[in-house]
C-alpha cells in the first residue's frame, strides 16, 4: 500500500509539472511586450512624413509579423478594359472593407508573401475580406486586385517591407525585435492600429494591438472645420482668396513690366 501511495504521488507531481509547463508557456507568449511610439501624431501646415517605431519581446525561437493598417474606406477606382491588344479605361469601381493604409514587416519576410486561407495578414488576408461593385469572374478580380494594390503602393499608402525585422537574442527564452514604419505626409487623420502577431511555424499564436492616432492641428484643421460645419462662409472665403491670388499676380507681373513687353512685340 506505501509503495502504491508513494508511486500515485509521483505520478501526480509529474503531470503537475508537465501541465505547468506545457500550459505556462503558452499564456506567457500571449500576452508579449509590445510598444509603439508615437502613439499620437498631429497633422500641421508643413507636415511630412511620420516615423513610428516599435519594439516587443518575443519567445526565443519565435518570428513576429507587425503590421499597421488605417480604417476601412469605400473607394471608386477606375477599372483598366482590355479590348483586342488595347487597354482601355472603364467603368468605375467600388472598392469596399479596403484599408486606407496599409504596412507590414516581419522577422521573416517569406511569411508575408505566403497565401491561404489560414494566414491573417499581408495581401492575400486583405484581398479575402474587400469586395469590389460589378460582375468579374476569378481572374479579373485577381488582376483587378494587384493593380489596386500597385496604386495603393504608388501613393505610398501601402507597403510590405522586403527587408526583415531587426531581432536580437534578449536572453535564453526572450528575443528583442524592433522596427520603423513611415507614415506618408498625405496620410489622413483618423484612428490605425499597430498589430504584432508572434509566429512559430507559420502559425499565428499570439496577437496584440496598440492604437495610434493621427488628428489635424493649425490651418489644416480650421480649413476642414469650416469646410465641414461652414459651407457658405468656406465657399466665399474661397472665392475671395483666389481673386485676391489672381490681383496679387496681376501686380506682379505689371511692376516687372511683362505685359508692355508682350504689346510693344
Amino acid at each position: 500500500m506505501k509503495l502504491a501511495g508513494r508511486a500515485m504521488r509521483q505520478l501526480f507531481i509529474l503531470c503537475t509539472g508537465c501541465w505547468f509547463a506545457g500550459g505556462f508557456f503558452p499564456v506567457w507568449a500571449a500576452t508579449p511586450s509590445f510598444t509603439v511610439k508615437p502613439d499620437f501624431i498631429r497633422i500641421g501646415a508643413f507636415h511630412e512624413a511620420t516615423k513610428v517605431t516599435f519594439q516587443a519581446e518575443i519567445p526565443h525561437g519565435f518570428d513576429a509579423v507587425v503590421e499597421i493598417q488605417g480604417e476601412d474606406v469605400e473607394e471608386d477606382v477606375m477599372r483598366r478594359v482590355r479590348h483586342w491588344d488595347m487597354w482601355m479605361n472603364g467603368e468605375d469601381t467600388l472598392v469596399k472593407g479596403a484599408p486606407y493604409l496599409y504596412m507590414a514587416s516581419s522577422s521573416d519576410p517569406e511569411l508575408l508573401s505566403g497565401s491561404g486561407p489560414e494566414i491573417p495578414w499581408g495581401y492575400s488576408a486583405m484581398e479575402r475580406r474587400i469586395s469590389f461593385s460589378g460582375r468579374m469572374n476569378s481572374r479579373e478580380r485577381e488582376g483587378f486586385f494587384k493593380d489596386f494594390c500597385l496604386l495603393k503602393e504608388k501613393r505610398r499608402l501601402y507597403h510590405i517591407q522586403k527587408e526583415a525585422l531587426e531581432l536580437l537574442d534578449f536572453s535564453l527564452k526572450k528575443d528583442l525585435v524592433w522596427g520603423v514604419f513611415k507614415l506618408p505626409a498625405n496620410m489622413m487623420p483618423g484612428s490605425y492600429d499597430v498589430t504584432l502577431s508572434v509566429v512559430r511555424d507559420g502559425q499565428m499564436i499570439s496577437r496584440k494591438a496598440v492604437p495610434i492616432r493621427a488628428v489635424m492641428v493649425g490651418i489644416p484643421s480650421l480649413i476642414d472645420s469650416l469646410a465641414e460645419k461652414h459651407s457658405l462662409l468656406y465657399g466665399c472665403t474661397s472665392v475671395f482668396i483666389a481673386l485676391l491670388a489672381g490681383l496679387f499676380v496681376g501686380l506682379i507681373f505689371e511692376r516687372l513690366g511683362i505685359g508692355k513687353r508682350r504689346e510693344s512685340h
